[in-house]
């Protein structure tokens, strides 16, 4: 079998390329590079055209497995196929407990090719398996305490919520009344530590934050920070994005230059709300919070930040952040990501991958159903997971997952 990789199309795909990247790299209409080039790890992948079907013997082996179940095969290695690939090879790696296929590349040699052919004839991977069963126990309970928060907040007031929900412009951040917790959504959540606390000794905001993806039923924990760092930028009026639930899209990061950008969430329309750091203490405080929301911005993202442990910084002006290092995966096992994660744009050249991050980025392309192009976004401080001591989901919960993961 020849060596697979994103770009790669089968004999006679070839045609319409350019109509398909024109459609996935809108958001980058100054690149030229984008016009007939794939992007992935920090590099531009030149369109090849093979001489068989490799992609389509990939593509059917990865929908069946339900490793890209929602997607039929095309003939062509592209963005969800590279998702779904590297989620194979993670899963190996992981929960089939076989490290010796190596590092969650995306990139299919004869070690990948050895272990799709060894992949017993029917076997569908939990991770879409639990699509088509009753939710997982955790996955319930979040849904449960989100509804709870939901149903708190329109009954007892709340100086952020009411500010969104008084605020007179169309955006991407919804008004108390329109929070959807439906359980058949995927779901990202972020919980704030410590808002109003400078951290790091007024040095700036560190990565200490969690998120829960809920999808298919399952639960999988991440970390990073939901604030912006200041270090470098003591000097200005950071942004914190506002605590609620907003709309977000599949588009890219760093849209401005070409050599570094690559595939994030962002806001999926006139932008979401946020308040300013008036006073420059590198913290949201109720002062700045009376100061009123700012207007709508585009640009707080959700993307990759390094290495945690490696690499303080939060990479981030505002955006939600999340770090290479390790993640919790639906078994609540930890998995350690750092022998092959970056800390940096320039290892991404150098053979390391964005570890967690990838496999968040590829859990929700590969399972976001054909044509979703959004997802919600719910960011919540630590206190409201006070409210929900007895179901386990108070402070004392969350600052256990993020030790886990340190």
């Amino acid at each position: 079998m020849a060596i697979l990789k994103i770009g790669n199309v089968d004999r006679g795909r070839k045609a319409g390329i350019s109509n398909l990247l024109g459609v996935l790299h809108k958001a980058m209409p100054n690149f030229p590079e984008a016009r007939t080039k794939f992007r992935e790890s920090n590099q531009w992948y030149s369109v090849k055209e093979l001489a068989g079907n490799e992609i389509e013997k990939l593509q059917t082996f990865l929908h069946s497995a339900g490793f890209m179940p929602l997607n039929e095969p095309n003939g062509i290695f592209d963005y969800v196929t590279l998702s779904a690939t590297r989620l194979f090879q993670e899963y190996i790696r992981t929960i089939e407990k076989q490290p010796s296929i190596g590092k969650p590349d995306g990139v299919v040699g004869p070690k990948t090719w050895s272990f799709i052919n060894a992949w017993p004839a029917g076997k569908v991977c939990d991770w879409w398996a639990a699509a088509n069963q009753a939710p997982s126990q955790e996955h319930r309970t979040w849904i449960n305490v989100l509804n709870k928060i939901k149903q708190h907040h329109l009954t007892h007031t709340h100086p952020v919520i009411e500010a969104v929900k008084n605020y007179p412009i169309a955006c991407d951040t919804r008004k108390i009344q329109d929070w959807n917790f439906d359980p058949k959504e995927i779901h990202f959540v972020g919980i704030r530590r410590d808002q109003d606390s400078s951290k790091d000794g007024g040095k700036g905001r560190v990565n200490d934050d969690i998120f829960f993806l809920l999808i298919n039923g399952l639960v999988f924990k991440f970390w990073g920070s939901t604030d912006p760092s200041t270090k470098k930028t003591s000097s200005r009026r950071e942004a914190f994005l506002v605590e609620g639930q907003h709309l977000y899209r599949f588009g890219w990061h760093m849209i401005s230059n070409k050599s570094k950008t690559y595939k994030a969430l962002r806001p999926a329309t006139n932008g979401v709300l946020v308040y300013r750091d008036q006073d420059r203490d590198k913290k949201l405080t109720a002062a700045d919070i009376a100061k009123g929301l700012d207007k709508p911005n585009q640009t707080i993202n959700i993307h990759w930040s390094g290495m945690g442990a490696a690499n303080r910084s939060t990479w981030s002006l505002g955006c939600q952040v999340i770090v290479g290092d390790s993640y919790v995966n639906h078994r609540n096992e930890v998995v350690d990501c750092k022998a092959f994660a970056g800390s940096h744009y320039g290892a991404l050249q150098k053979g390391k991958t964005r570890g967690a991050y990838n496999f968040l980025a590829d859990l929700v392309l590969a399972y976001a159903p054909v044509g979703k192009q959004t997802l919600l976004y719910t960011l919540g401080r630590d206190d409201a997971l006070d409210l929900f001591k007895g179901e386990g989901q108070g402070r004392a919960y969350a600052d256990a997952i993020l030790k886990s993961m340190q």
